[in-house]
């Protein structure tokens, strides 16, 4: 009897030892979430609050906690930012001591072929992330480098900025220094050559296409140039 009571006063003791440690590591992590104030600029597509978190360890923020005056806002901002879906983080303490993290996270312009696919931004920065099925974005077919990305997302931008082909952009190609773009609607190839005189090109295929809507005699071309002054020029197979 007697070696049942110890058994269960140290069961008891146990127990009353278990609840008191989950009780402090829940209200430590509660305190944690209390003084890290996480703001996205737009709605994010890929981060959110729990993965900032991780991204800047629970240590760093155990660190924030215990001593305020060291901790390095500019190496929190370098940490965040080096992660490839974060266009700019800008880290700063709110009067009442609590960490507040602003994030601007990359928005997808157009993405590459391959598999899987790289999302590349307005700047012509590439990331890798999950796929947004939601939304269809153009895609760049021909082969990936810094530079190219750059002046293809230079281009994508004007392209887009046209309210026709905001919905029409399907594919883009770049080749012997000429681009050459696919519209969702129509089958021909667009030739667009290089990034001059761009809206009067814009122009163009959006007459062409207008009169091809109304115009059986316009239908079956494989291809069409823009790139002659003041004309349109359209080849069959």
């Amino acid at each position: 009897m007697k070696i049942n009571k110890t058994l269960l006063f140290l069961i008891f003791v146990g127990f009353i030892f278990s609840f008191i440690f989950w009780f402090s590591n829940h209200k430590n992590e509660s305190r944690k979430h209390e003084e890290v104030q996480i703001i996205f600029t737009h709605n994010p597509f890929f981060l959110n609050s729990d993965l900032v978190n991780k991204l800047l360890t629970q240590k760093v923020i155990s660190k924030f906690i215990k001593d305020k005056e060291s901790l390095d806002l500019n190496m929190l901002e370098t940490q965040l930012e080096s992660t490839p879906e974060v266009e700019n983080a800008e880290v700063f303490i709110l009067p009442k001591g609590k960490l507040s993290i602003s994030i601007t996270e990359r928005t997808p312009l157009f993405q590459t072929a391959s598999k899987p696919p790289l999302y590349v931004d307005q700047n012509g920065v590439s990331f890798a992330y999950k796929a947004i099925d939601s939304i269809e974005y153009p895609s760049y077919l021909s082969e990936v480098s810094s530079e190219t990305l750059k002046m293809t997302a230079t281009l994508v931008k004007k392209l887009k900025a046209d309210s026709f082909l905001k919905h029409e952009l399907k594919n883009i190609s770049f080749q012997d220094f000429e681009y050459s773009i696919q519209l969702k609607s129509y089958s021909f190839e667009v030739v667009l050559g290089n990034v001059s005189k761009l809206k009067e090109k814009i122009n163009k295929l959006k007459i062409f296409c207008a009169i091809q809507n109304v115009q059986d005699s316009l239908i079956g071309y494989e291809k069409i140039n823009l790139t002659y002054e003041n004309q349109v020029v359209a080849s069959k197979p």
